[in-house]
């Protein structure tokens, strides 16, 4: 019985470990993340072609607020086009 207590205990310190070690690298990841955003905005690149097969610019204007109204301001629209 002895032996049965202490294996259970060393499972125990075990799983609560790695617990702490995936919660810690989680929090941290997220806070990597919260830091980055806050630090670099980013470009908003929109490129609008005139060329066959692009999109024209009041579908364009469209997607532009579409899009940065499901993704709050944080979304980039690099390139539309219809496909061919």
């Amino acid at each position: 019985m002895k032996d049965f207590n202490e294996a259970l205990i060393v499972m125990a310190v075990g799983m609560i470990t790695v617990f702490l070690i995936l919660a810690l690298v989680v929090l941290i990841g997220n806070l990597i993340i919260r830091v980055i955003n806050k630090i670099d905005k980013g470009e908003e690149i929109v490129k609008i072609s005139e060329k066959k097969g692009f999109v024209d610019n009041k579908t364009m204007a469209a997607i532009i607020s579409t899009v940065e109204y499901i993704t709050q301001g944080q979304g980039k629209i690099v390139d539309v086009y219809k496909n061919k």
